[in-house]
């Protein structure tokens, strides 16, 4: 599905007879379902919508996942469709909704969200490209729209894996507590819940997971949006997968960006809920219980980076009295699942 044959009008935009069109991940969601789509050039753009995009350079060789799973190198001159949205981190490039179809744009990840830099200047070692048109279908363009149907409850055990920054070992952790619950015969639902389109989810598939949803399901390219909408987007995902024994939620970013993280928290906040923090090392995870502690919600245990340091683990047990545990070693499931087990349900 990587490569797909679209159609294109006179009235629209002239593109290379039988030109290949990279799909990205994301984009592939949204394609799975047409056959056929036309191309126009457009002025104004919303997130979500999918977008055709010339590469202009990629000194750095950043891989790109297509929709069929595979992974390139995009090289300058290849047509990509891509997911428009908005992304700001502490380690990561800064994008918005693009403003100006003349700009440089930034695919920021390997999924294939792209919008235009924050501070009007691309980074040179990004993935650069230039924007073509707009997919359309029917005269309107083409966007991710909501998949999920409307469920109500939150009956179940619900494990949140949050993080102090990027790059802490959310992720990892996250697949490892999907395997070890396996492991113990648990069926497990997994969800992506802040931060911006991407294809950590697959690795909830690989390691074991039944069923794996994201806020882009949810309808949301990114979650750096109206707060409302993302929490939203976040309990419409978790309600979905209350056919599971136990879910398994990560949260991108960090506490402090711009990501509604602690309001997301608070709405799910109840005695089935257990939280995870990865660090990178301890004094980053004691912020990050203090601002947990805002909306009432306290650690059941350290993880990520900070966990593989006798140190930190040392420092965080004498001042919090909770264990730091490193997912190389322990066994994390086993001392939340068994706690959430015998809470009666509401």
């Amino acid at each position: 599905m990587n490569a797909l044959t679209l159609t294109c009008s006179r009235e629209t935009v002239n593109l290379p007879s039988g030109a290949t069109i990279l799909v990205s991940f994301v984009a592939g969601k949204v394609l799975s379902s047409f056959e056929n789509v036309a191309f126009q050039e457009r002025q104004v753009f919303e997130a979500g919508e999918l977008v055709l995009v010339r590469v202009l350079e990629n000194s750095m060789g950043k891989p790109l996942r297509l929709s069929d799973l595979s992974i390139v190198v995009p090289e300058p001159g290849d047509l990509l469709v891509c997911l428009v949205g908005a992304n700001a981190s502490f380690k990561l490039d800064v994008i918005e909704v693009p403003r100006d179809s003349t700009a440089t744009w930034i695919v920021v990840n390997r999924a294939g969200l792209v919008g235009q830099p924050v501070f009007g200047v691309a980074d040179q070692n990004a993935l650069l490209v230039k924007y073509v048109a707009t997919l359309m279908l029917e005269k309107v363009p083409l966007k991710l729209v909501d998949r999920l149907p409307v469920q109500c409850g939150f009956e179940k055990p619900i494990i949140a894996v949050i993080g102090t920054d990027t790059n802490t070992g959310k992720t990892v952790t996250t697949a490892k507590l999907i395997s070890e619950l396996k492991q113990l015969g648990v069926k497990v639902g997994a969800c992506k819940l802040t931060g911006i389109c991407g294809d950590d989810p697959l690795s909830y598939f690989e390691a074991g997971a039944d069923q794996v949803v994201d806020f882009s399901d949810a309808g949301r390219a990114s979650t750096i949006c109206n707060e409302q909408l993302a929490v939203e987007a976040a309990l419409k995902c978790i309600s979905y997968l209350q056919s599971n024994d136990v879910i398994v939620a990560e949260f991108g970013s960090s506490l402090l960006g711009q990501h509604p993280i602690l309001p997301i928290l608070s709405a799910l906040n109840s005695a089935k809920l257990k939280v995870v923090v990865c660090g990178s090392e301890a004094t980053a995870a004691l912020g990050a219980m203090f601002l947990l502690s805002t909306v009432g919600v306290q650690p059941a245990l350290f993880s990520g980076i900070m966990a593989n340091s006798e140190l930190a683990c040392k420092i965080l047990a004498q001042r919090t009295e909770i264990s730091a545990l490193s997912v190389n070693k322990q066994l994390i499931p086993s001392l939340l699942f068994e706690e959430m087990k015998n809470v009666e349900t509401c």
